[in-house]
């Protein structure tokens, strides 16, 4: 007689064990490609903060070769109003911003109205996707004066200006009224003479410090560097000084309001170059070229300069700052930065 074939019974799907092996073998595939997709999308972001950067380096080329001199912080033609605080504006026809510029014309002064709505727009060549601003990049200023709330794009850059007391350690000048810069006035060295940097918007501290410091300020005014050079017109710097620290923040405990170091902390973090790249910070130089500095230049040495002012009263200065520096005459070991 032959014996009886039963058959076999085929299992479906997993036993618990296997299952949290599979779970626990995929987590440690995610935690081995999490640090490297993350490389690789701020290597993109620093990428596209370096072709902004040479953008704005090849536009001042273009400005300067049809106006004979870089743009100013203001226009001395008397074309622009009196609230542009910034060089970004002259750019725009060397930025693709034709229609934005011939509008900003075309406005009457005297109708805030008509100027905020076109403060807020939003321009991607003048942010850097790393960098901590709103998204889209508009600060939403809510505090006074009421003729100024609104809209306005915000910006990643700063120029390479120079200090109020009338120093020339900055290629874009001294103050607001500043005449401005030829390339050829540049005795340093266009490849030695930084043009544009970048400037972190990350201070976590900065809300405590406007609190405390800034008559009780909204503090959604930490976002205030603006290519419009508004809604706060003083304490809208889009000026970088090299005379302060790369990457410079702020500290806790809050300086009280009677501590003199108060302001000038809050001042360096106004004007000093900074990123929200590991290591440091992109920089367009005058040949147009673009570098990355590391903050290791906080480090180096000073050099002599010819320079003799406020920030550098012995007559001589940091490296940083000698490279903002168009004329200072400084010899800089290039392994400094």
């Amino acid at each position: 007689m032959q014996g009886l074939n039963y058959p076999l019974r085929r299992r479906i799907g997993f036993t618990l064990i296997e299952l949290l092996v599979v779970i626990a073998i995929i987590a440690i595939l995610v935690g081995l490609l999490l640090p490297a997709v993350q490389k690789v999308r701020e290597a993109a972001q620093r990428t596209q903060c370096q072709n902004n950067l040479k953008q704005l380096g090849l536009a001042s080329h273009n400005y300067n070769d049809v106006n004979d001199s870089l743009s100013a912080i203001i226009d001395f033609n008397g074309k622009f109003p009196a609230t542009y605080r910034t060089p970004f504006v002259a750019l725009f026809p060397y930025l693709e911003q034709q229609s934005l510029y011939e509008q900003l014309y075309l406005q009457d002064s005297n109708n805030n109205q008509n100027y905020n709505s076109l403060f807020g727009t939003s321009l991607s060549v003048l942010t850097c996707p790393s960098d901590t601003v709103p998204t889209p990049p508009v600060l939403l200023y809510t505090g006074k004066p009421v003729s100024k709330r609104g809209e306005y794009g915000l910006v990643s850059y700063l120029c390479s200006g120079s200090g109020s007391s009338g120093e020339r350690c900055g290629v874009f000048g001294a103050g607001l009224l500043s005449r401005p810069s030829t390339v050829l006035s540049i005795t340093d060295g266009t490849s030695n003479t930084i043009l544009f940097g970048e400037a972190s918007n990350n201070q976590p501290n900065f809300s405590d410090y406007a609190k405390n410091l800034l008559f009780n300020m909204p503090t959604d005014i930490r976002f205030f560097r603006t290519w419009s050079g508004r809604p706060v017109d003083n304490l809208s710097y889009t000026t970088g000084l090299g005379v302060f620290p790369l990457n410079y923040q702020l500290q806790v405990p809050v300086f009280s309001a009677s501590d003199p170091n108060a302001f000038n902390a809050l001042f360096m973090s106004f004007r000093c170059f900074g990123s929200s790249h590991s290591g440091g910070v992109n920089f367009a130089f005058c040949d147009g070229s673009v570098r990355f500095i590391n903050n290791s230049i906080n480090n180096a040495s000073i050099v002599p300069t010819s320079l003799v002012g406020y920030y550098n009263p012995s007559g001589t200065i940091t490296a940083l700052g000698a490279l903002c520096s168009p004329t200072g005459g400084e010899i800089l070991d290039a392994t400094a930065y």
